[in-house]
């Protein structure tokens, strides 16, 4: 993790957003970095994760799941619509966060 996020005072509720997760799941699955560093990366986010129930935070993670075709129409929708093409990276083709392809046919001009 590059640097740990801020958490909430005492009493209110924070919302931490997935990518020091994301981070190790491509990494590891995509083959993309050697063992020994997406390993320490797990045990760094499991280190924080520590440090944060030492102090008193509960700590609750929640997975959203999309279906396949859900998928597929937001991945759509990111290349039919201009508004849209800001989110839309070209690794989104290749494979879901489940690690199945989620590719879609590309027309080309």
């Amino acid at each position: 993790m590059a640097h740990p996020p801020a958490h909430p005072p005492r009493g209110q509720i924070g919302i931490f957003n997935r990518s020091h997760y994301e981070d190790v799941l491509i990494v590891r699955v995509e083959k993309l970095v050697p063992k020994d560093i997406w390993q320490a990366r797990y045990d760094h986010i499991n280190a924080f994760e520590s440090l944060l129930t030492d102090s008193g935070v509960t700590i609750l993670k929640f997975y959203l799941h999309l279906s396949k075709d859900e998928q597929k129409k937001r991945l759509e929708e990111r290349l039919a619509e201009p508004d849209k093409h800001w989110k839309f990276a070209r690794g989104d083709l290749g494979c879901a966060p489940n690690g199945t392809s989620t590719r879609l046919p590309m027309k080309t001009r």
